[in-house]
């Protein structure tokens, strides 16, 4: 998945994911969010996956490159993504 296939709505998902496990205050929400966002761009595991935060976060990885992840992650802290 590349990030110009993200919608900013996508981009806001992953990165409160992202944001809430590195601040260890993970909502199921978020999870069943990322989830939704992944099987949107067919991603196949997503469809199957546990809402488990190490398997989510996994899937993150796999799907989203580093780059792409520090992108959304600096336009979530700048403010870009917020609606």
């Amino acid at each position: 998945m590349k990030i110009s296939d993200l919608s900013k709505k996508d981009k806001l998902a992953i990165a409160e994911y992202i944001y809430s496990q590195q601040a260890g205050v993970l909502i199921k929400r978020d999870a069943e969010t990322v989830i939704k966002v992944l099987m949107s761009h067919n991603v196949k595991e997503a469809e199957t996956v546990n809402i488990e935060e190490f398997a989510i976060l996994n899937l993150i990885h796999s799907n989203v490159s580093l780059e792409d992840r520090s992108i959304i992650m600096k336009e979530y802290y700048s403010g870009k993504l917020n609606f």
